[in-house]
């Protein structure tokens, strides 16, 4: 997996006025991790995705546009099979 580092910034800006801290908080993940994620898109791992996962669904998000899922995996959804991107 690799993070959308375009989709979370735009988010970032829009609903948290491009404040990492606040984002951090909502995401519950440290913000050091956050602006290495955002800025050299490394460092995200399972509790970056599974937070990220939670906050998505909390807020009614599709977390598959924050989310690069690598080619062949596949995605199980109310019984049919699909694709990852």
């Amino acid at each position: 997996m690799r993070a959308n580092v375009l989709a979370i910034q735009k988010h970032v800006d829009e609903k948290f006025q491009g404040n990492k801290t606040k984002f951090s908080e909502a995401l519950r993940v440290n913000r050091a991790q956050l602006s290495k994620i955002l800025t050299h898109n490394e460092g995200a791992g399972a509790l970056f995705f599974g937070e990220l996962i939670r906050y998505c669904d909390e807020n009614h998000l599709n977390w598959r546009e924050f989310i690069f899922l690598p080619d062949g995996v596949t995605l199980v959804t109310d019984g049919h099979a699909q694709r990852g991107a």
